[in-house]
């Protein structure tokens, strides 16, 4: 089986996050303060996690595991504070 590249992963999820950012900030336009800074802080992760990924030369395994570990966090604190089903879902 082929492996897969954690960057490739790290890149989907920001992908991923910008859509979600997106139609949250469309479907619900009155933001509060908790998501406010839910976003800024998951977004600090996001660009924490793609930045500990690129300086990772030697494909050391920990700290790829770390930079996703980021991202998952990152996703929680997102949809710990939507009021959707789809945190529902997750949670």
């Amino acid at each position: 089986m082929k492996r897969i590249n954690p960057k490739l992963l790290l890149f989907i999820n920001s992908t991923l996050l910008i859509i979600y950012m997106g139609l949250e900030i469309n479907i619900q336009m009155p933001c509060s303060i908790s998501k406010i800074v839910s976003l800024l802080l998951s977004s600090l992760m996001l660009i924490d996690a793609t930045y500990v990924s690129s300086c990772n030369i030697r494909d050391n395994k920990a700290i790829s595991l770390f930079c996703g570990l980021l991202a998952l966090d990152g996703w929680y604190m997102l949809l710990s504070v939507s009021d959707n089903t789809i945190a529902d879902i997750v949670f």
